[in-house]
């Protein structure tokens, strides 16, 4: 089995000073090969994307809401070809003492 892959990649970081940090970045992937996308095997090889175009995205911030607790946000979206689109997201509250 034999897997050729072409990606690009774009990240953007924003710090605010004593406040907190904004990133965004994204990726295309598009894989061409002979493997068979139902099996274990090609789950691996693929990284969990399927032959063809793959587009991935995360969002994520981090604020300090007071000085003791910090709040993480990120958002996660995949864009599979010929599958739905897939958004997850994660909520973080952190006490730091």
């Amino acid at each position: 089995e034999k897997v050729q892959r072409y990606n690009a990649e774009m990240s953007f970081i924003y710090r605010m000073l004593n406040l907190g940090t904004v990133s965004l970045s994204a990726e295309y992937v598009y894989l061409k090969g002979n493997v068979g996308e139902n099996s274990t095997v090609s789950y691996f090889i693929l990284d969990g994307l399927t032959l063809g175009r793959n587009l991935l995205w995360t969002l994520s911030g981090q604020i300090a809401v007071t000085q003791f607790l910090q709040l993480a946000v990120q958002y996660q979206g995949r864009a599979l070809q010929g599958h739905p689109v897939i958004h997850t997201g994660t909520v973080t509250l952190n006490a730091v003492f």
